[in-house]
């Protein structure tokens, strides 16, 4: 928890791709949130794991550097780790449509999204 208490904290102040505006402080609701989590929301994250395990492929991370190894981007440049990204995200992809998680018309379609999204070619 002191973790994601300390990367909302330092986020504050920084522009973000993810966000169409700045935070000047650190929202108290947001901090209440963090705090929170592990009894509001963990509970039902945990149901829906046990609820889809058998059939969807769900990777769990109990810290940073586990994803971060996962994708293996410690020392990758930002380009670098969008393009890893691209290439996880289409594997994915590629696994839910050979499982038939996916018809071919989803497949193609969220690839032709992630393409435009990311800017990639195939």
């Amino acid at each position: 928890m002191e973790q994601c208490l300390e990367g909302a904290a330092s986020r504050v102040g920084q522009i973000r791709e993810d966000m169409p505006w700045v935070e000047t402080e650190f929202d108290p609701e947001f901090r209440q949130y963090i705090l929170d989590f592990q009894k509001d929301q963990m509970p039902r994250i945990h149901e829906l794991i046990e609820q889809y395990q058998s059939s969807r492929i769900i990777t769990v991370f109990h810290s940073r550097e586990e994803a971060d190894d996962w994708l293996g981007w410690s020392s990758l440049t930002h380009e670098e780790k969008n393009h890893q990204l691209f290439l996880k995200q289409k594997a994915l992809l590629n696994q839910f449509l050979e499982k038939g998680a996916i018809s071919q018309a989803q497949h193609d379609k969220s690839l032709h999204d992630l393409i435009e999204k990311m800017g990639e070619t195939c």
